[in-house]
């Protein structure tokens, strides 16, 4: 109808009304026939509309595939959307398909389903009885003190310390060295730099770029380290770079600090066994005494999470109470371990 053409072209079209009215009937597929995708994201823009169920025939100038490829997918989104697809009109006359029965994943045998447990009868001389004492009713959870210094041994390491600003990390890299072992310091900076075959400068703000280069430069310069001491949580005052926060801070140097460390380790395939020892201040309580950073605690993902996703690597928190600035000797008193 020459008509419609002409209030098409005259009047205002109401694409959006078009398309809410066929989005409210639901179960919506809206595929753009034609080049370009002009309609297709208009239509995404649509409240109503689910942005995954808009496609297009055919594919960008930019994309290198094939446009049979393209198309073929496509009806695959479609036909996976929900909608009928006639895959018989795919086929030239007379071609016939078999179908092909597809092997499962048969390189990692191990299941994953939690098997169903028989129920183990009592013994028929266990009896359920009543306490009268109430202080047995419950069970409260309870800390164990251990010591702080361990036996010195034989067996040297190579260590990965990441340094604090208190000079709690100095004093333990200085007994490391005494006893043989060999240690590698990072101190933060503002960016990443090698100062000598043992030190290095790395900027947690900056993400993982830093730390990154930092295996790659350990494993180039055969200094690959088997313990990790992480101590950029041990705060003795709140101090931060301009236009930040104490809270960011704690998030640079902790959570994010260990997450871009064990991305660049896995990338790198360093070698295994690997212990990462992660020290903090201020994040543990003991008591009802207050708690003077808890946002530290978010240390512990990574903590929990990384021997579970790298195999070989296991992890330990540490919590200790620094002592007073009058107080010459450091290390304190290990108060709180995870």
């Amino acid at each position: 109808d020459p008509g419609y053409w002409v209030d098409h072209f005259r009047q205002s079209v109401l694409f959006a009304d078009a398309v809410g009215t066929l989005a409210a009937e639901g179960n919506r597929i809206f595929l753009e026939v034609g080049p370009g995708r002009t309609l297709g994201s208009l239509a995404k823009q649509h409240p109503k509309v689910d942005s995954q169920a808009v496609l297009s025939t055919l594919r960008h100038r930019e994309e290198a595939v094939e446009d049979e490829v393209f198309l073929l997918e496509v009806l695959g989104r479609v036909w996976a959307l929900g909608a009928a697809v006639d895959l018989d009109a795919l086929l030239w006359a007379g071609e016939t398909r078999q179908n092909v029965q597809l092997s499962t994943y048969a390189f990692q045998h191990q299941r994953y389903f939690i098997e169903p447990r028989q129920a183990t009868p009592a013994p028929a001389d266990v009896q359920l009885r009543r306490t009268e004492e109430l202080e047995q009713w419950g069970w409260a959870p309870a800390w164990r003190q251990i010591g702080t210094d361990g036996e010195a041994t034989d067996e040297t390491h190579h260590w990965l310390v990441f340094l604090d600003d208190t000079g709690l990390g100095d004093t333990v890299v200085e007994r490391l060295r005494k006893r043989g072992h060999t240690v590698t310091v990072v101190r933060p900076g503002d960016t990443y730099a090698r100062q000598g075959e043992y030190e290095y400068l790395l900027a947690p703000e900056r993400g993982r770029e830093g730390y990154d280069a930092l295996v790659r430069d350990l494993v180039k310069s055969a200094h690959v380290p088997n313990r990790i001491l992480h101590a950029w949580l041990v705060t003795s005052e709140e101090r931060f770079r301009p236009g930040s926060s104490f809270f960011h801070r704690n998030q640079e140097c902790g959570f994010y600090s260990l997450f871009f460390l064990a991305q660049a380790l896995a990338d790198e395939n360093v070698p295994r066994p690997l212990h990462l020892v992660v020290l903090s201040s201020g994040m543990q309580r003991l008591g009802d005494e207050p708690l003077p950073h808890p946002e530290k605690s978010t240390v512990l993902g990574p903590v929990k999470v990384v021997p579970r996703e790298l195999p070989g690597v296991t992890c330990t928190s540490i919590d200790v109470q620094l002592p007073a600035p009058s107080q010459r000797m450091f290390g304190g008193n290990l108060r709180r371990a995870l």
